[in-house]
């Protein structure tokens, strides 16, 4: 089965600045552009502009490729890890309830399933 996210990116999001007059949301498409899974786009977001955790979701909204980036990243971190553990996981880390976590997982389990 093949990686959504590569681990070889940089992940000093720090050193990923906003272009000149760059809103948040053309930010965060453009760190999703470039390969990068949501939890480091929700970390740049709030370094360089200074969003709280409540004002995240609507600036990542449309970034439904980092979300399964995500979740292909905690998959290779705790292979082992149930369904049930990852649905719980995946609410958690994106704020999400349990009910779109699972159709985030069910997603990704597709999305890898058509790679295979």
């Amino acid at each position: 089965m093949g990686r959504l996210y590569d681990r070889s990116l940089p992940t000093n999001y720090l050193e990923m600045h906003p272009e000149e007059g760059e809103n948040p949301v053309a930010y965060a498409v453009r760190l999703e552009a470039a390969g990068h899974e949501e939890m480091l786009i929700r970390k740049a977001l709030r370094a360089h502009f200074g969003f709280e955790i409540a004002e995240l979701p609507p600036l990542v909204a449309g970034c439904e490729l980092a979300k399964l980036r995500h979740i292909d990243l905690l998959t290779e971190i705790a292979p082992n890890r149930t369904r049930y553990s990852l649905i719980r996981k995946v609410a958690k880390n994106l704020g999400v309830s349990e009910d779109e976590a699972a159709d985030w997982v069910e997603r990704y389990e597709r999305a890898v399933g058509e790679e295979s």
